[in-house]
């Protein structure tokens, strides 16, 4: 048996821990911050020469540019509580939503409404993914287990090719078949083409439930940074 002591021993105090994060984006950040609260000391680990991973914020010729559109929206209140503990409340920004999907030649407002998507996509486009839908919720795929089936589960075969397949691919350089069901949980969380008729008819009734859904969201005024 070693001699060692443990790092987790009883013995051994906050300021004796060394911690490795990998990555400096915003977990990784985070993470490292946390420690620091708590007088642990911590290096981070960055493959790039810059901080803040796919969260950053680009400058160019007197402009910032986000490198990847994330909004702020948690229901974890200490995630909430971090988050304004970090940026005063004068930069942290409530703004409108404006999200458009740009299918064939047209854009489509999303969240979903009704006369818009109706104008756009035409009555019998429409009537389409509805019934393909509809045959997804009576005979859905066997295995559920991939990004795929789970897609197809919840806005039908059609739809499935149509928008999110080839979006997804472009996206992440991964088959769709390929990626699992409970990482696409939480990037289309809680939504099916069901929920967002039922949204586009009747707004407001079940955002508070649907992450995907939001209207609003909290923003820094300069973008996340650095």
């Amino acid at each position: 048996m070693s001699d060692e002591t443990s790092a987790t021993t009883p013995e051994t105090t906050a300021g004796d821990q060394q911690v490795v994060v990998i990555g400096a984006g915003p977990a990784g950040l985070t993470a490292a911050f946390q420690f620091h609260k708590h007088g642990i000391a911590s290096t981070i680990l960055e493959a790039d020469d810059m901080v803040g991973g796919i969260s950053r914020t680009a400058q160019r010729d007197g402009w910032r540019f986000d490198i990847g559109g994330h909004r702020f929206f948690t229901k974890v209140q200490p995630v909430e509580d971090l988050w304004h503990e970090i940026l005063p409340d004068e930069e942290f920004l409530m703004r409108p939503r404006k999200s458009r999907i740009f299918y064939k030649g047209k854009y489509l407002d999303y969240p979903l409404r009704a006369f818009n998507a109706l104008k756009n996509v035409g009555f019998l486009e429409a009537t389409g993914y509805v019934f393909s839908y509809a045959w997804a919720r009576i005979r859905p795929p066997k295995d559920q287990t991939n990004y795929e089936g789970w897609l197809v589960a919840r806005f039908g075969w059609r739809l499935y090719r149509a928008l999110f397949k080839t979006y997804t691919e472009k996206l992440w350089g991964v088959p769709v078949s390929e990626m699992p069901a409970d990482w696409a949980a939480q990037r289309v969380k809680g939504l099916s083409l069901g929920n967002a008729i039922v949204n586009a008819l009747m707004p407001k009734r079940n955002q508070k439930d649907i992450t995907s859904l939001i209207e609003e969201f909290q923003y820094p005024k300069y973008g996340p940074g650095p």
